[in-house]
């Protein structure tokens, strides 16, 4: 996807994914491909409940302090982008990818009321087209962003970002203070999945599907795939996600079916690339 792009944009912290290694076998390596909205908090808490207890390197994984029948993590890399060129051992080693999707409409409606939230911590900092939408009253709300995050895809960010040299013939824009804005962490939880999964420039060997039994989807890569312990119950219990739940409806809400079929449409590549049916 992204070698087809004259445009591309990723993050300049580099924060989308993780590259890992296991204490037991540190020859094999791991990357989580992060994709927003499909469970990614989930599974990041788990792999960090698997963190080698004291360890910030590589080198100190195999420290007596650490419980050698326990099998425990390494992170080695955050952020995907240029995961293979930057490090030495994914140079050397093939690398075990994987990531999950999820129905491209429905994610967008989890999305926006993640949005939502981002947007109302941080509101008097908002640019003006983006408080202008937000003083909307729902669900024409939600109908104004559906119109406007479509129209401008990636180019939302703008505001946010610093163009940078690229590889190649592309040109490619970095978002530079994702983590003292709101509003452009806001904004990167509605871009696409196939934006996600490219930020990763390698071959993704599993690709679980969110609808698909992920608890034990995600069982099977941590203790079959990774041969780590367990999989843990997390649960974050935010209480202001639940002032947006009245964006659950929004998928039968009568009025709103010109919208959501707008969404349809636009996702098109992506429902029939990961084989849902439109909404």
């Amino acid at each position: 996807i992204a070698a087809n792009r004259t445009r591309c944009l990723q993050l300049d912290q580099g924060i989308v994914g993780f590259l890992y290694t296991t204490k037991h076998s540190p020859g094999r390596l791991f990357a989580y491909v992060e994709n927003y909205k499909v469970g990614s908090t989930t599974i990041v808490d788990n792999l960090d409940e698997h963190h080698c207890p004291h360890v910030a390197s590589f080198k100190g994984m195999h420290d007596k302090a650490i419980n050698n029948s326990v099998n425990c993590l390494v992170t080695l890399q955050r952020g995907g982008y240029d995961i293979i060129a930057k490090h030495s051992m994914a140079k050397q080693q093939p690398i075990t990818a994987f990531s999950f999707v999820r129905h491209p409409v429905d994610r967008f409606v989890s999305g926006y009321a993640t949005m939502l939230l981002h947007f109302d911590w941080n509101y008097k900092n908002l640019t003006s087209r983006t408080k202008q939408l937000m003083d909307l009253k729902e669900p024409q709300r939600f109908s104004a962003f559906v119109d406007y995050i479509t129209d401008q895809g990636t180019r939302i960010v703008e505001p946010f970002t610093r163009k940078g040299n690229g590889d190649g013939q592309a040109r490619v824009e970095k978002v530079e203070n994702f983590f003292t804005s709101e509003e452009a962490a806001g904004y990167l939880h509605m871009f696409s999945q196939t934006w996600f999964l490219s930020q990763y420039p390698g071959r993704i060997q599993y690709i679980g599907k969110f609808e698909n039994n992920f608890n034990s989807s995600l069982k099977w890569i941590m203790t079959d795939l990774m041969s780590l312990s367990k999989v843990y119950s997390i649960s974050r219990n935010n209480k202001r996600m639940k002032l947006y739940s009245f964006t659950k409806k929004y998928l039968k809400e009568p009025s709103l079916r010109q919208t959501i079929e707008r969404l349809n449409r636009y996702f098109a590549f992506e429902l029939d690339l990961f084989g849902y049916k439109p909404r």
